[in-house]
Formats: C-alpha cells, structure tokens, sequence
C-alpha cells in the first residue's frame, strides 16, 4: 500500500483539534484544503487515542455550557427589554404625538424625522433577533446533548367528560 503525502505535526494537531469540536470529517478538510481521506485516517488513529477521547468529551462539554448560558443571557435580556418596553410604553406614545403635532416653526422636518425616527427605537429593541438568538441556541444545546429539538409524532385522544 503506497503511502500519501506527509503533512507537519502542527497541520495534524489543527486537524484533531477541529474534530475535537466538529466530528464533520469533510468541513475540517475543506477548512485546511486536506484530503477527506487524510483526515479520516487521522480520526480513526486519534479515536484510539484515549486523550483525543477524552478532549471530545470536555469540548462538547464546554459547548453545551457556554449554549445554555447564551440562552439563559438571552432570556434575562429579553424579560428586561419587555419590562423596559411595558413599563414606557404610553410616555413613548405621549413624546410621539407631541413631537408629530408640532409645528413647522418649532420644528422643521429632518428635526422631527429625526425625533420621531429615535422615540421610535426607544419603544422597543427588535426582540425577533434575540429569540432567533436563543432558539437556535437553545437548539444547539440539545441536539449537543442527544435531545430532540421539535417534536416527533405524538397522539392526542380527545374523550368526553361523561367517558372519564
């Protein structure tokens, strides 16, 4: 069996460490434009390898936490942002109305674009980024840990009271 090309140590080493966090053989090779095939034969070489284990395992670890804790952060900053929004709702709605009734001597047009354009940003932050955030997050976090993330199947039986 003829042998391939050899590669540096530190080439090897990068390519562990991607599959420590990725098990994804053909993103690694394309990552560091290696052979699929030379990257497989050093995964089947460092899974027998009881620290590259060992690494995987700490690495997925340290994936789920760092997931779970932007998920968490998410939450906490979306709770306050809905708070704040709640909370200054109706002095947004109050500012807005009396900078759009003012007149053209109190205020010209790019000053009241500009009032009414900044009141408008204070009413609330767009929470749709921060869910997709901590959805996808939330997701990551578990299918890292083997969970489903939608759910499969299912039955629901409706019965009547007089059955129960």
């Amino acid at each position: 069996m003829a042998q391939g090309k050899k590669y540096p140590q530190e080439i090897k080493e990068k390519a562990l460490a991607l599959l420590a966090v990725n098990t994804n053989v053909s993103a690694v090779a394309r990552e560091l434009g290696l052979p699929r095939s030379t990257i497989v034969t050093w995964q089947q070489e460092a899974e027998n390898d009881e620290d590259f284990g060992k690494l995987r395992q700490q690495k997925k670890e340290e994936f789920i936490s760092g997931a779970w804790d932007i998920v968490m952060r998410a939450q906490r900053l979306i709770n306050r942002r809905l708070d704040r929004a709640e909370k200054e709702e109706a002095e947004l709605d109050r500012l807005l109305d009396e900078v759009e009734c003012m007149s053209d001597d109190e205020l010209s047009d790019a000053q009241r674009r500009v009032l009414v354009k900044r009141i408008t940003d204070l009413k609330l932050d767009d929470i749709g980024k921060l869910g997709t955030v901590m959805g996808t997050m939330f997701d990551k976090h578990a299918l890292a840990l083997n969970q489903p993330t939608t759910i499969h199947g299912g039955e629901v039986a409706v019965r009547k009271f007089e059955e129960l």
